[in-house]
């Protein structure tokens, strides 16, 4: 019988915003700790698994409805639409779509499935200081 290690994941995205308390633009490193997704740039917001209702992989930009300010996608108009993981949370009984993009969507996005269901190990600051 074959075992495999779990593998140590965290995922870099660019975060286009959705949740009131991570309000600016920036990117963000999604790693698992416990039963929370968190970002290493930022101490909230911490998303409980749980609390994640629905997660979708989607095309955003000139051609396409989009509920969002098109800021950041009408500066081309021929360009491809861009892919957006749009993460729907439960935040005090409202539900928040959390908006990223960045390069290489549909692999970030399976990387964050693995990420909810404990495919992979929970990360691990390692922050060690040498003497």
């Amino acid at each position: 019988m074959f075992s495999f290690d779990k593998k140590q994941v965290s995922i870099s995205l660019k975060y286009l915003g959705g949740h009131p308390e991570l309000p600016k633009q920036r990117t963000l490193t999604a790693f698992r700790a416990d039963n929370n997704i968190q970002f290493k740039e930022a101490t909230r917001p911490v998303l409980p698994v749980q609390s994640i209702k629905k997660i979708t992989l989607s095309n955003f930009g000139p051609g396409t409805p989009m509920a969002l300010s098109q800021t950041s996608f009408t500066s081309d108009k021929n360009r491809k639409p861009k892919k957006v993981l749009v993460i729907t949370v439960d935040y005090n009984g409202l539900n928040v779509h959390m908006l990223f993009t960045g390069e290489n969507m549909t692999a970030k996005y399976a990387q964050f499935m693995g990420l909810l269901k404990g495919n992979y190990k929970e990360y691990v600051h390692s922050e060690t200081s040498s003497s």
